[in-house]
């Protein structure tokens, strides 16, 4: 992941350099004076400051004064800002993570400009799980204990950028299809397998979900009746 992007990050370091150079010329311009009657010195520059410069002979240059022009620092902010996005792509990191647009996108719109990362992280765990499983199996061989890492079974954060709203509209609609599909007579076992989630685990979800609301009743009652 890194290889792709380190040279462009090194592109950008050094237009970020030569833009704190430039911008410091900015700050304290370089300043010159043209005249056939040499100057001694350095000229003084200051507020309120008058330089008394001779004139120049008839028939020579006339004495000029001036300052060379500094460099457009916006020059650097649009390559700076042409790299990143190309860190961004190569990536799959979102945009906004690297740029104020200014405005705050909609929970569908984050869902959509995050898709690709979620797909990126995703893929990385399930590069990441049968290692995972070996080491655990490892570690627990350490204590004493054989257990074979195809049942082992590491556990991650869902990868989904999910809003609140949105969660519930999910359900909704979820509900929905499960009232329709028990109409045609489809099993509840198919429809979660439809709707992309691990049936069996779901399942047990549920009755543990089931248990817990059944013993929180229980212990409501013998306190009631305890009182």
């Amino acid at each position: 992941d890194l290889n792709d992007v380190t040279p462009i990050q090194d592109a950008i370091n050094k237009l970020l350099a030569d833009m704190m150079v430039a911008s410091e010329y900015g700050a304290f311009p370089q300043r010159y004076i043209i005249s056939s009657v040499g100057v001694k010195g350095k000229v003084k520059n200051a507020p309120n400051e008058i330089m008394d410069l001779p004139a120049a002979e008839a028939g020579d240059q006339p004495t000029t004064v001036g300052q060379f022009p500094t460099a457009d620092l916006k020059q650097y902010f649009d390559a700076i800002n042409n790299l990143v996005g190309a860190i961004s792509a190569i990536t799959r990191t979102p945009h906004h993570y690297f740029f104020n647009s200014g405005g705050v996108p909609s929970g569908e719109a984050l869902i959509v400009m995050e898709s690709g990362l979620t797909k990126k992280a995703q893929d990385r765990i399930n590069r990441f799980i049968p290692t995972w499983q070996r080491v655990a199996s490892f570690m627990l061989r350490l204590a004493g204990t054989t257990v074979s890492p195809f049942d082992i079974v590491p556990e991650f954060e869902e990868v989904a950028t999910v809003q609140p709203r949105t969660d519930v509209e999910i359900r909704q609609i979820e509900r929905n299809v499960a009232l329709l599909d028990q109409q045609l007579g489809v099993s509840q076992q198919t429809l979660l397998t439809n709707l992309g989630y691990d049936a069996e685990a779901e399942r047990q979800q549920r009755e543990t979900e089931g248990a817990d609301m059944a013993e929180t009743m229980l212990t409501a009652f013998d306190r009631d009746g305890n009182a």
